[in-house]
């Protein structure tokens, strides 16, 4: 499994995050309701990097396999790469 993100300074992810962030225009890709920027990490809307194709299912931490999502839809979804968008709770 390459990864980009290993190896990389906590400046760098931040950087990353944001430019991921600033990719979606700030939607979570799977509910599709905007992400605050900045929000405490334990708030179940906090932004959170998810893997489009999950590292379970040998996915990669390459930018082109991450989006942004809500820490809760992230959870929800796990490594269900099928998971509907239809089955999130209305936030």
């Amino acid at each position: 499994m390459s990864s980009v993100i290993k190896g990389l300074r906590s400046a760098e992810i931040r950087y990353l995050r944001m430019k991921i962030w600033v990719r979606q225009r700030g939607i979570c890709w799977i509910c599709e309701k905007p992400i605050p920027r900045e929000r405490d990490p334990n708030d179940p809307m906090a932004m959170s990097i998810d893997h489009v194709i999950p590292r379970a299912d040998d996915g990669d931490d390459d930018p082109k396999n991450l989006r942004v999502a809500h820490r809760l839809c992230n959870e929800q979804r796990g490594s269900d790469v099928y998971f509907k968008k239809s089955t999130q709770t209305s936030k």
